[in-house]
């Protein structure tokens, strides 16, 4: 998968509601953004990958870690209380914020 397919991708898994991950890969894998000689197996996984990741939440990226708010916070240099207000909903962390904690903390490797 490039780049551009990535970010297509990635943007309207941000928008699919939860409760919809199936459809959204079934849709997806079978568009037509991918190459006719690409692996739809693979694809699958990848398409899967990127909607999970999309509807990950900080406070979920930060449970997988097993780090306290204090340490995560003093790990990727995060002020408390906007990790605080990320986890409690108070304010959104930003999508390309949650995308590049979930490949820092290893849940995510674009390959």
């Amino acid at each position: 998968m490039n780049n551009k397919q990535f970010n297509i991708i990635w943007r309207e898994a941000l928008k699919s509601p939860d409760g919809y991950r199936e459809v959204f890969i079934s849709d997806w894998t079978s568009g037509s953004i991918f190459e006719e000689d690409e692996d739809l197996s693979s694809l699958s996984e990848d398409v899967a990958k990127i909607w999970d990741i999309a509807h990950t939440s900080v406070k979920e990226i930060r449970a997988k870690t097993g780090l306290s708010q204090i340490k995560f916070c003093e790990r990727f240099c995060i002020p408390r209380r906007t990790l605080e207000d990320w986890e409690r909903g108070i304010s959104k962390c930003p999508d390309y914020t949650r995308l590049m904690l979930v490949q820092l903390v290893g849940l995510y490797k674009r390959t």
